[in-house]
Order: structure tokens, then C-alpha cells, then sequence
């Protein structure tokens, strides 16, 4: 059986679907991760002022 080692550090064994560690992945996409939240949130926020607002047109 072959162990694969992480590309980056090679120090620990790699994941299954990746060539890079789990301490490794998480650092790496880290960055990102933090980025989609802050999009999803804005996008929520958007989403209820959008929902808030009264209808423009005649009634």
C-alpha cells in the first residue's frame, strides 16, 4: 500500500481526494473561506432590505 505524503509540507499523509493534508487544505482555502462568509452575509442582508421595502407602483 503507498502512502502519498502532502505536497506542500510533506510531512503528514495526504487526504484522499487531494494532494494536500488536512493542516495544510484548511490554510491554504482559509483565506476564502472567511471571504464567502462575508459574501453570504451581505447577500443575506440584501435579501431582507430588498423583502423590507414597500412595493413602488400603483395600488
Amino acid at each position: 500500500m503507498e502512502i502519498n505524503r502532502c505536497s506542500q509540507c510533506a510531512q503528514r499523509d495526504s487526504m484522499r481526494q487531494t494532494d494536500l493534508c488536512e493542516e495544510c487544505l484548511i490554510r491554504k482555502f482559509k483565506p476564502l473561506i472567511s471571504l464567502s462568509d462575508k459574501i453570504r452575509s451581505l447577500h443575506s442582508n440584501d435579501m431582507v432590505s430588498s423583502i423590507q421595502e414597500e412595493p413602488k407602483g400603483a395600488a
